[in-house]
């Protein structure tokens, strides 16, 4: 008897290509090109220098086995733009093929591009690969955040098994300013020793550039003034080299780690970009 032919997980991929420019006194989404379930629905100007605010939205909510999606955003000709989610990024369980979310993220121009976008939940059991590229040049500006949550912390579910590989770069005019790698595969240390998740599963970076350094102490100061007094189980702080000003979270809950980066935008945006933060509606729902 012969065996049953193998048929192939079915996998579901997507792409979206998005660029803003300055058109008048106002930026727009000037191109834009998607396949499969990534759009952007609509855009807002609520910014009196008419920053463009767009949604990215991923109607499956998740990212199931095999799935790759693809995430490219240009910003240019002196456009300001905010990028965010109306909710979670979820990355399910799976057997071994591994799920692949891969975003690249241009500013050119004396443009800003802010991306801001909610936590990437990755389920106990996932097999996934995140890559976040960003490019720069002399003139550009960038705010940006990601927050990994691993296991759906709410429900108490924690991410025992499976494997993650999250890599983040920034680079300016060809520099890399800014590589960093995190593998966890469940045999390895990187998710219980002290140097590195210490049994923490949320995980946090927000950059923003260019920095001067001079920015650091103000940062700072602001924290310590305004910004709730740290629980035993949280780390968050400041720091300022490369003129990108990073900031880190780690501790339990990643409600907590987007508030705070929240609250951290709100404080740096005026320093660094001289504009006050605008609050996207989206995030009051």
């Amino acid at each position: 008897m012969s065996a049953e032919p193998h048929v192939p997980e079915p996998r579901w991929d997507a792409q979206i290509a998005l660029e803003f420019a300055l058109r008048g006194p106002h930026t727009r989404l000037v191109g834009r090109e998607h396949v499969g379930p990534l759009v952007v629905q609509r855009t807002f100007h609520p910014e009196p220098d008419g920053t463009c605010h767009a949604y990215l939205v991923h109607p499956p909510g998740g990212i199931a086995q095999g799935d790759h999606l693809k995430i490219q955003v240009r910003a240019v000709e002196g456009a300001s733009a905010v990028v965010t989610t109306p909710a979670a990024t979820k990355i399910y369980r799976s057997n071994q093929a591994a799920s692949v979310l891969d975003q690249s993220l241009e500013a050119t121009g004396a443009s800003r591009l802010e991306w801001l976008p909610q936590e990437t939940i990755a389920f106990d059991g996932c097999h996934a690969r995140m890559t976040t590229r960003v490019s720069l040049d002399d003139q550009s500006a960038f705010a940006g955040w990601e927050i990994l949550c691993l296991g759906r912390t709410r429900s108490g579910e924690r991410m025992q098994s499976g494997s993650f590989i999250q890599h983040l770069w920034v680079q300016r005019s060809g520099q890399r300013l800014l590589n960093e790698r995190l593998v966890l595969g469940f045999g390895n240390c990187a998710r219980t020793a002290a140097w590195s998740l210490a049994e923490r599963p949320v995980v946090g970076s927000f950059i923003i550039a260019p920095a001067d350094p001079s920015v650091l102490e103000p940062a700072q100061q602001l924290i310590r003034a305004e910004l709730p007094t740290p629980n035993d189980d949280e780390l968050f702080g400041v720091t300022s080299f490369q003129s990108l000003l990073v900031f880190r979270y780690l501790g339990s809950r990643a409600d907590l780690a987007r508030r705070r980066f929240e609250q951290a935008w709100a404080l740096a945006r005026p320093l660094v970009f001289g504009t006050p933060a605008s609050r996207p509606r989206i995030w009051n729902t």
